[in-house]
């Protein structure tokens, strides 16, 4: 709901926003969204509230829809709409791509020895028993090192922007469950799991599946939520 003070504020369930229609912190005329129809409209106009608000004489509303006669219902802002899958995938992939420039970039001052380290194990994968431990050990400095600046790179864009450069390109944002910004050690935590979910080939985002909101595992973990103005 929006409070009289301007601000947003997200009940636990429809049990706690009747208990502040009791405590008079919800009216007639305040504004209330609904995940299920993502949007905005005044607490009498909800039928789950209805009975619980007070009486009161009539007030004018919002502008009538057109030919209804009925409140124009305003679109959730992005700070409610929960992101599609595709969206998020999409921003994703955009991310990555940056991700891996930003690395390449980064490893120029020791491209000589990344390269004697690929040349390393491309001739040790060519023998009959190749010795898997140096091939891990190789293959863990390169992993390791992109899953480093991937992890600087969205944690500082979410901790500062609230959207990496992919999110912000399709419109998604990284809010907390309130709908506020998430604050630093939530974008830590969930940055650690976020790369954690990586090293182990995506577990965790197997989770957006099972979920009606899209959320991740490690935003499940995180107490975080990504939203999208387009949704």
């Amino acid at each position: 709901m929006i409070g009289a003070d301007g601000a947003e504020y997200a009940a636990e369930g429809l049990d706690e926003l009747r208990s502040w229609v009791g405590d008079g912190r919800v009216g007639r005329e305040t504004m209330v969204w609904s995940p299920e129809d993502g949007l905005w409209r005044r607490a009498a106009e909800r039928p789950e509230l209805r009975w619980d608000l007070p009486e009161s004489p009539p007030v004018i509303g919002a502008p009538p829809t057109a030919g209804t006669g009925e409140p124009e219902a305003r679109p959730c802002p992005a700070a409610g709409a929960p992101a599609g899958i595709g969206a998020r995938l999409a921003a994703g992939t955009l991310d990555l791509v940056v991700a891996l420039l930003l690395f390449n970039l980064a490893s120029i001052p020791w491209a000589d020895e990344l390269r004697a380290m690929q040349a390393q194990v491309a001739a040790e994968a060519s023998k009959a028993v190749p010795d898997m431990g140096l091939m891990l050990r190789a293959n863990g400095v390169f992993f390791g090192a992109f899953l480093l600046l991937r992890m600087l790179y969205t944690g500082v864009f979410h901790a500062v922007v609230g959207a990496t450069p992919g999110k912000l390109a399709f419109g998604l944002r990284l809010v907390a469950m309130d709908g506020g910004a998430p604050g630093a050690l939530r974008v830590l935590l969930r940055t650690i799991l976020e790369n954690l979910t990586l090293a182990t080939l995506g577990v965790g985002f197997g989770v957006m599946m099972l979920g009606g909101d899209g959320r991740a595992l490690h935003d499940l973990l995180a107490g975080t939520r990504v939203t999208s103005r387009h949704a």
